[in-house]
């Protein structure tokens, strides 16, 4: 997922690398993302909704 948020520039690689593993299929994957005000919560729900699988992003 991280791959992700790396292509769309949406995260410097240097922070990416910065961050503690998440669980790609944790229904709170990212939430430390929003908590350290480096993603707003709509661009955390696109991610979960299009990138992650059905489980973990609640579809």
């Amino acid at each position: 997922m991280y791959q992700f948020l790396k292509a769309a520039d949406l995260l410097a690689a240097e922070v990416l690398e910065s961050l503690p593993p998440m669980d790609e299929s944790s229904p709170h994957w990212g939430d430390p993302l929003v908590e350290r005000g480096l993603l707003r919560p709509e661009t955390l729900q696109y991610f979960r909704k299009h990138f992650l699988p059905a489980s973990a992003s609640g579809c």
